[in-house]
């Protein structure tokens, strides 16, 4: 990493997900800012804020989403078709090894069921990918040169 996380990309990094793993930018702005949210579509008052201050802090947390998703820390199923436009974001592997840093933890700690759901579901589309490639490769398993098994030492 070149120049380091801000303040802002941390707090992003270290929010605490939902039940779906997920982390809204409202919330890290709420917990960054200090900001209100208002019921009943969790919205944020530019009046009480004030237009140069919201935008401000708009900008600066869209940058700061940006630059994270650059450099593979986070993910967004809303930034697929919109450059930016995020609602939601969940940290990638990458992210966690730095949130492990930035804890001082050994990266042991339990993962939530959707961070274990994710994993899952990346080894395997690794797994199947791997798979493809080797019936590509060989094709039919006649080709395919196995070792010969260890024998086992009896005591």
């Amino acid at each position: 990493m070149g120049r380091g996380l801000s303040e802002l990309q941390k707090t992003m990094l270290t929010m605490q997900p939902d039940k779906s793993g997920e982390i809204m930018v409202r919330d890290v702005m709420t917990k960054y800012y200090g900001w209100t949210q208002h019921e009943p579509y969790h919205h944020f008052s530019k009046k009480e804020i004030g237009p140069k201050r919201y935008m401000a802090g708009y900008i600066a947390t869209k940058k700061a989403l940006g630059r994270l998703k650059s450099r593979g820390l986070i993910w967004s199923p809303d930034s697929s078709n919109h450059v930016n436009n995020f609602s939601h974001y969940s940290l990638t592997s990458e992210g966690r090894e730095i949130l492990a840093k930035l804890s001082g933890s050994d990266g042991l700690e339990a993962m939530s069921e959707a961070e274990f759901k994710e994993q899952c579901k990346d080894l395997k589309a690794r797994l199947e990918a791997s798979n493809k490639e080797i019936d590509e490769t060989f094709g039919d398993s006649e080709q395919l040169c196995f070792l010969p098994r260890l024998k086992q030492k009896t005591v």
